[in-house]
């Protein structure tokens, strides 16, 4: 049954990161970035499709039309059922994650004198994406996240990873390991 979702605001709720997420779930990967906003997804005996990386785009509503399109075909499904579980699987995706195990390096400390933790930025890739996730760290934990830092070092956090608004946290984070250049070889 084909169903044609026009509902402008209806197709605006459904978010770039749901996209890629049901592309990836479906076999569809990244190929290759596409322009400024946009990412190439690539599947054996699936269709290129073209994914905006962000809702800022003035014909974002026609083009998560054309996805669910596209989806629905290869799914056989009907648009409606494309459009829910796209829709859910944003829900999914802004769901905190227990125990992540999360490789990345630090590019941001942040702990003022009277502290005990500290706060640093890690930059790792989150859902196939490099994203900065801001962590707290504990005193013994900052510190070696500091020389890390100074080392250039990849360290490997654990911890609950959360979407906060735009953001990523990693909640009850600890610091599990530091990889310095001469262990990696």
């Amino acid at each position: 049954m084909k169903v044609n979702i026009r509902d402008v605001d209806a197709l605006r709720a459904v978010t770039p990161a749901a996209l890629a997420a049901y592309a990836r779930d479906a076999g569809w990967r990244v190929q290759e970035r596409y322009r400024k906003h946009s990412n190439v997804y690539v599947g054996e005996g699936l269709p290129d499709i073209i994914i905006p990386r962000t809702e800022r785009l003035g014909d974002y509503a026609s083009i998560v039309a054309a996805m669910i399109d596209t989806f629905a075909k290869v799914a056989d499904l009907d648009e409606t059922t494309v459009y829910r579980l796209l829709v859910a699987s944003d829900r999914d995706e802004r769901a905190p994650r227990p125990d992540v195990r999360l490789p990345g390096f630090v590019r941001l400390l942040q702990r003022d004198q009277a502290d005990i933790d500290g706060t640093i930025g890690l930059a790792a890739d989150v859902d196939g994406r490099q994203q900065t996730v801001v962590a707290t760290l504990s005193r013994e934990d900052y510190s070696r996240a500091v020389q890390a830092h100074h080392d250039k070092a990849l360290v490997v956090l654990t911890g609950d990873l959360d979407r906060v608004g735009q953001r990523w946290r990693l909640q009850n984070a600890r610091l599990e390991n530091v990889i310095s250049d001469r262990e990696a070889e």
